[in-house]
């Protein structure tokens, strides 16, 4: 019987001040911290706290066999611990009743292109996990037959939607042993539009396609493991296969590698370069007619995001600036 692990991703960026290119030596204010714990507090009282109780009901009536994974950014644990500590309360009672796993990533939403740095990131990450819950976050293991899908908000966009995926994961239910679906649960319920418990039913019908029209179990506990050689290269690859939206054009190329020259590396304070690793700030420089601007970005265009970050490195290395407020960019 083929098994499906339903990922579910939530992260939070740190939103960009409006930096100009005359603040460079001047400001140290990279972050808008009011503004990034506003979307904060949204993103959970409209996504994370109905997810956990989604999660929780599904518990009771599947049982011991239901399982999902969630994985938390560092930098939305540390925005939650200072300003939704509700949300992680609810995350600490599903890991308490065992039907949640949770899984390392890179601290700040990181690409997995300079590798040394993204496995740093996973360190940092998991020792934050064990700080707030008490526990290792955890790796999925390498399986055979492994199948990893992005699911989107517009493929969830209604009950209609997540029937018409049975239909597209019947070849995938034939051949593939394990399936792993990452799942942005904001987006489900940003594609509801705000109905009373639409993004609930969404989720509870997503389980039971997979589960009772495609035959499907969840993926058991042995799935999930400590960090080893093999499962770190398996997240790497299925961070790969997600960052080519991040690198289409020229002004994301550009600034992933201003980003990682040997001179931002070298003048930038660690902590504010890695907080500007988040592969978000790449995501709003992208041009796609098809694209519309998520509650996130607060940038009017992508040049105007490319602008903003490039202005950002520069006054991040500018050395006019003590070393204490370029460290702490707030």
């Amino acid at each position: 019987m083929p098994q499906v692990c339903l990922l579910f991703r939530i992260h939070q960026s740190l939103h960009l001040a409006p930096y100009s290119f005359f603040d460079a030596g001047r400001c140290a204010e990279f972050f808008d911290l009011q503004a990034s714990a506003d979307a904060l507090k949204l993103l959970c009282e409209r996504s994370v706290l109905p997810l956990c109780e989604t999660l929780d009901r599904l518990r009771t009536k599947l049982g011991a066999d239901f399982k999902v994974a969630i994985f938390l950014s560092g930098t939305t644990l540390e925005l939650m611990r200072a300003h939704h500590p509700k949300s992680i309360k609810a995350i600490h009672n599903l890991l308490v009743n065992g039907c949640v796993e949770l899984m390392v990533g890179p601290y700040y939403n990181a690409l997995p292109t300079h590798q040394a740095e993204f496995y740093e990131q996973i360190r940092l990450h998991s020792e934050l996990t064990r700080e707030l819950f008490g526990v290792t976050a955890r790796f999925l293991n390498q399986g055979q037959g492994l199948v990893h899908k992005l699911l989107t908000g517009s493929q969830l966009h209604s009950e209609q939607g997540v029937l018409e995926l049975s239909a597209q994961y019947k070849a995938v239910a034939a051949h593939a042993q394990q399936l792993i679906l990452t799942i942005d649960p904001s987006e489900i319920f940003k594609v509801a539009d705000g109905r009373d418990g639409e993004g609930s039913n969404l989720i509870e019908q997503l389980v039971t396609v997979f589960t009772e029209q495609l035959g499907f179990s969840f993926i058991d506990q042995s799935y999930f493991g400590p960090e080893s050689a093999e499962a770190v290269k398996m997240l790497v690859q299925m961070e790969l296969k997600n960052c080519s939206p991040c690198l289409e054009n020229s002004m994301q190329k550009k600034a992933c590698d201003q980003l990682y020259s040997a001179h931002s590396r070298a003048s930038i304070p660690l902590e504010t370069w890695r907080r500007l690793h988040d592969r978000e700030y790449l995501l709003r420089m992208r041009i796609r007619r098809d694209d519309t601007l998520n509650d996130n970005n607060q940038d009017s265009s992508p040049y105007d995001a490319f602008i903003v970050f490039m202005n950002i490195l520069r006054g991040a290395a500018a050395p006019s600036l003590n070393t204490a407020q370029r460290a702490s960019g707030f």
